[in-house]
């Protein structure tokens, strides 16, 4: 086992403070974009945008969208 914050962690423990993320990050003044299928129990309390559908497919029309004229080409 490692350490975080001086204390013993397992799997578990990491999962918690994954699923922490979103409302820390709300807490600090950022804007929680969900990409998920499903509404999370996060979606009503934490959420301010949930959008529907898999990120695979979601993230990809993002970046089209958002694309710079005369940036990067898109990878595949």
């Amino acid at each position: 086992m490692g350490t975080f914050l001086r204390q013993p962690y397992t799997q578990y423990t990491v999962r918690v403070i994954t699923c922490d993320i979103p409302r820390i990050a709300r807490k600090a003044g950022a804007a929680v974009v969900e990409v998920n299928p499903e509404e999370t129990p996060l979606t009503a309390s934490v959420t301010d945008i949930h959008i529907p559908g898999a990120a695979s497919e979601v993230l990809r029309t993002l970046v089209g969208i958002l694309r710079v004229p005369g940036g990067p080409p898109p990878e595949h």
